[in-house]
């Protein structure tokens, strides 16, 4: 019996990948509760459809996942597992879109290395396992992608609409989408021939036209979700540069170890080697295009969006780098790129020795409980309600804390009030009927690091403690 050659092993190959960061993404799924970013997507789907929308107007996020969730929801509830489901398999299906495109751009080869660099990296993981809409947002990214390479070999009308379609999907996921279709407009004038300029407006405008309607609707809601009050941190673009790139291959752990860090330097070593195009011949042209496409993919939505979010850096690391972590995706195929250059046994043990690595950070991840970020409702929630009395009360600074409670909690609800504990005393509550001669307890959960001033007369504080992010504290009648 013959052995298969490599054409007809890699479909198989792929498809373990596949399989491989399929059940590494459902590894512990749902293991910690609800963070706030989930907490925010549990409330809003867990209504009636048209509601649903209404809220995603009143939020940093377009409706499009939203609406999946809503419609998600209804048939498979609205339990962790369920809310964090479909981000898994978006997730998964970015491996194959990853493969796909360094097939097209570099090879088959360089395709395989950059899709199992994807399956390992503990950035995606973690974001594959949160109930949120990066994971859809990074494959809408990548395959919008797929589409718009293809444009400059071939201009059917199926690869144009294509673009434009999966292109206004991700729109209506992200606003970040917008930011794409910035750098895409950048790339094309830079790569693209003065023929295609006409058709390539045409397409932009068809897009934006079509995400209009709901940018009128954004701009005519309740916005409650901005603060842009937060100073600038005066982060140094090169800084960020730097940490985002360990940051985005998976080594995002604090200690340094120095297998952790030999992978960092091969890798960037790697990567700026495709940047250089070092291995490329003269007669390579098109590879030699495609590699300056990917490092435009990288660089320019990094550069545009230091530009105009630059005073919320100082947070990228757990919350500000999932907007533009699409470009994970180029980075790992200008790393595969030059990884294919490493030939016989040396090579093979190289690439070996890499994916042992890599393997290792998704050990360390899930081993240290290296999850971002370190909220979960459910211990306090559990925690509270373990504490709470039949006459006590617990009282919250706003509406959402309250609602989280409502969440992981419901037969417990009428015993929670929103008040403002800036100007909140004993006396107050008991002419708002809060407080009663019953009451043994109050509770106050607070996310802030200060503990509010409240005048408690005849109340002590016996207990606080910090859970799922949260601060609570206990005060028990004298």
């Amino acid at each position: 019996m013959k052995s298969l050659t490599w054409k007809a092993k890699e479909p198989y190959i792929v498809l373990t990948l596949f399989i491989i960061g399929f059940f590494i993404r459902l590894y512990r799924i749902d293991a910690p509760g609800l963070c706030d970013f989930e907490i925010i997507t549990a409330l809003r789907v867990h209504q009636p459809f048209w509601n649903t929308i209404f809220l995603a107007g009143e939020s940093t996020f377009p409706p499009l996942y939203y609406i999946f969730q809503n419609l998600w929801v209804h048939v498979f509830g609205a339990s962790e597992w369920a809310l964090r489901f479909p981000s898994a398999v978006f997730s998964s299906l970015t491996i194959i879109a990853v493969y796909k495109l360094g097939s097209e751009l570099i090879g088959k080869k360089a395709g395989l290395i950059a899709c199992a660099l994807m399956v390992f990296s503990p950035f995606a993981v973690n974001y594959a396992q949160m109930a949120k809409m990066y994971s859809l947002f990074w494959l809408f990214s990548t395959v919008t992608f797929v589409y718009f390479f293809r444009l400059f070999k071939n201009e059917s009308r199926g690869n144009w609409f294509s673009y434009a379609f999966v292109s206004l999907l991700s729109c209506y996921t992200m606003y970040t989408g917008f930011l794409l279709l910035v750098a895409q407009n950048l790339m094309f004038f830079m790569m693209g021939a003065r023929r295609q300029w006409k058709r390539w407006l045409l397409c932009q405008a068809v897009i934006i036209l079509c995400c209009i309607p709901w940018i009128v609707f954004f701009l005519s809601s309740k916005h409650v979700d901005y603060d842009f009050n937060l100073p600038y941190s005066g982060l140094n673009y090169f800084t960020f540069l730097g940490e985002a790139f360990v940051w985005l291959i998976g080594n995002y752990n604090d200690r340094v170890w120095s297998l952790n860090f030999l992978l960092d330097v091969f890798l960037l070593g790697c990567f700026l080697a495709g940047a250089l195009n070092l291995y490329l011949k003269e007669k390579k042209l098109a590879l030699r295009s495609n590699h300056y496409g990917l490092l435009m993919w990288v660089v320019i939505p990094i550069v545009l969006y230091f530009i105009a979010d630059r005073a919320y850096l100082h947070t990228f690391k757990d919350t500000r780098l999932r907007y533009i972590g699409f470009i994970q995706v180029p980075l790992f195929l200008m790393i595969g790129s030059q990884m294919i250059n490493f030939r016989g046994w040396a090579g093979r043990i190289l690439i070996s020795a890499v994916f042992i690595l890599a393997l290792n950070n998704t050990y360390v991840y899930f081993k240290e409980n290296l999850r971002l970020p370190q909220q979960d409702w459910r211990v306090l929630t559990r925690e509270l309600s373990a504490k709470v009395g039949k006459d006590d009360v617990v009282l919250f600074s706003d509406d959402y804390t309250m609602r989280v409670f409502e969440y992981y909690d419901k037969k417990d609800t009428g015993r929670f009030f929103e008040v403002s504990l800036a100007h909140c005393s004993s006396s107050l509550l008991s002419k708002l009927g809060i407080l009663k001669p019953a009451t043994n307890s109050i509770f106050i959960v607070y996310g802030k690091p200060q503990a509010p001033q409240m005048e408690l007369k005849g109340y002590s504080l016996t207990y606080r403690d910090f859970l799922g992010g949260t601060n609570f504290l206990q005060y028990q009648r004298n």
